[in-house]
């Protein structure tokens, strides 16, 4: 202790007093020191006293330091001085301030969008209300006004498209502009376009708001009662004189109109012995199957009369799946609920029978084999058979028909169960057998007339009328009402419940002839009525044509 005093007092006689030495003025203090309470203290450069004792260096945000007696304005990271005030030191954040992005006085700015600042970095923001950055482009900011724009309505990529129609944005929101020909905006509702089909939509029939009246439809833009449609057929029993004819029976006025369909595809060929159905939703009658004049079968291609152009078109459709051989004098009904049509059975054109299960999904225009020929526990082959569907008991049924090979009539009924997809043990106590009646849908099904021995003479024609209740035991009622002459190959159909019956052929002492007449049953009152006579009136009796209702 007492050789560091002396070294003091020697520094102190030498004129050089110690750094932190005690002192009682400044005076006493080396140069660049203060005396601050008895001690000398670098106030040049010490930040707690810096230029005078007890000044410490503590601005916001600034890296403490000292130098020349002053305190220096280091701003700490992502920290700025950019009121060039000392007194708040770096006040203001660089990170993130959008004015000040980085550096003082850089400011972001962006197109239709909140400018943002983040690391220090100017980035895009959310867009403006009703638009868009819709390139993904920072530099043009949000480009797209979503409120108006069709390719990006409301949002980006949105792109105005509704059906049938052209369209526009308006408020960020798509809505016709105008309707395709042949249809309307009807029920003034944006979101499906223009809904109706103008040329055939029975409450805006032509124009919006047109409405037909009871018991009517729309056709061709104008309001027609619920009609009929017939296809093909022979002119007579002599070969050679198949047609593709078609013709519709207005069920209100009784009348009878010759069609010019168009045919973009091609002309269909003219054919009998096929089968045919109507399809409601796609508005369009679906034919498959049948042979000419000649004895060539029709090819195993599926045909389509479309109604909802004008003048309506035959159509070839493309179809998916498995379909059937080519070949006539099948059995066909359709499952209008599931959109399925049934086809069984038929022949070649060398006269050998069928007995595949097919059925056509009217929705997806695709087939399906439900089962090959002569599967166990299914009907075996035959021709002319009669199929009808049962709309409450939910099965395809089958009737009759004639077995190739043993040239026998099959007295039996076979139904087809629809939740079980098999068929039923057939009731074999029923009408005699017969073929080329007319079996008719609903519930219950009809069964009349037919011609029994068709291919073993003597041909005879089965004078009778049934009714079928599946459930029942017996199923067949034979019903009483007097109503057309006994027929085979005549074209049927059921329409709204009632039956209808078209021409077809009869045989007898005096040979074979065709008939020209159309009848309609009604089963609310039992009464069969005679439509059209058919003298002189179009068309012509046929054999083997099909009649679909619409």
């Amino acid at each position: 202790m007492r050789s560091l005093s002396l070294s003091a007092l020697f520094l102190v006689l030498a004129g050089c007093p110690p750094a932190d030495g005690p002192c009682k003025s400044t005076t006493d203090c080396a140069k660049g020191r203060t005396c601050c309470e008895g001690r000398c203290l670098d106030t040049e450069n010490d930040r707690t006293n810096c230029g005078a004792c007890g000044a410490v260096c503590d601005l916001p945000n600034v890296v403490p330091s000292c130098k020349v007696g002053r305190c220096q304005l280091q701003c700490q990271a992502t920290f700025g001085n950019c009121n060039n005030d000392r007194a708040d030191g770096c006040e203001q954040r660089l990170a993130d301030d959008p004015a000040n992005c980085g550096v003082c006085g850089r400011a972001c700015s962006s197109v239709n969008a909140a400018s943002v600042c983040a690391v220090s970095l100017c980035g895009l923001g959310a867009c403006s209300t009703g638009f868009g950055d819709c390139d993904q482009d920072t530099v043009n900011g949000c480009e797209i006004d979503t409120r108006i724009e069709v390719t990006h309505c409301g949002a980006c990529g949105q792109v105005c498209s509704l059906p049938h129609a052209s369209a526009r944005c308006e408020a960020s929101t798509c809505e016709v502009e105008g309707c395709d020909a042949g249809f309307g905006n009807c029920d003034q509702r944006s979101p499906n376009g223009c809904e109706a089909v103008l040329a055939s939509d029975a409450l805006n029939c032509s124009r919006c708001g047109a409405v037909c009246g009871p018991a009517q439809s729309c056709v061709d833009s104008r309001c027609r009662a619920p009609e009929l449609i017939i296809f093909g057929g022979a002119l007579s029993f002599t070969m050679g004189n198949t047609t593709s004819e078609v013709y519709r029976f207005e069920l209100v006025g009784n009348t009878f109109t010759a069609l010019t369909p168009a045919t973009p595809d091609g002309p269909i060929p003219g054919r009998q012995g096929h089968v045919a159905t109507f399809d409601f939703p796609r508005n369009r009658m679906v034919v498959f199957g049948g042979i000419d004049g000649a004895g060539t079968l029709a090819p195993n291609e599926v045909w389509a009369l479309d109604f909802t152009v004008v003048p309506p078109a035959w159509r070839k459709v493309t179809t998916t799946g498995t379909p059937p051989s080519a070949r006539f004098g099948m059995a066909a009904a359709q499952d209008v609920e599931n959109a399925k049509w049934f086809l069984f059975g038929g022949s070649t054109d060398l006269g050998a029978g069928l007995s595949e299960l097919f059925t056509f999904n009217l929705s997806t225009n695709a087939w399906t084999q439900v089962h090959g020929r002569n599967a166990a526990s299914s009907p075996g082959d035959r021709i002319n058979a009669m199929g009808a569907f049962d709309t409450v008991a939910r099965v395809f049924l089958l009737e009759s028909g004639t077995h190739s090979g043993s040239r026998m009539d099959l007295r039996e009924l076979w139904t087809f169960d629809v939740a079980t997809s098999a068929w039923r043990t057939p009731v074999t106590d029923g009408p005699i057998a017969r073929g080329k009646g007319a079996f008719f849908d609903g519930s219950p099904p009809y069964l009349f007339s037919g011609i029994a021995s068709l291919l073993m003479a003597p041909a005879s024609m089965a004078q009778d009328f049934w009714s079928l209740d599946v459930s029942a035991t017996p199923p067949w009622s034979q019903e009483m009402a007097l109503g057309p002459a006994a027929r085979f190959s005549a074209a049927s159909t059921q329409r709204d419940g009632k039956l209808y019956v078209f021409a077809g052929g009869t045989t007898g002492a005096s040979g074979q002839s065709v008939l020209m007449d159309l009848w309609s049953y009604d089963p609310t009152v039992g009464v069969w009525t005679r439509l059209h006579a058919g003298t002189g009136a179009l068309p012509p009796g046929k054999l083997a044509a099909s009649m679909v209702g619409r």
